[in-house]
């Protein structure tokens, strides 16, 4: 599995995903 996912949030944002860690979700 990549390292990398993006997620479909409004805009294309790419966010760096850890093995068993939760991705750094970015707060407005």
């Amino acid at each position: 599995m990549p390292a990398t996912i993006t997620f479909n949030t409004g805009a294309n944002q790419t966010k760096n995903c850890r093995p068993l860690v939760k991705c750094d979700q970015l707060i407005p």
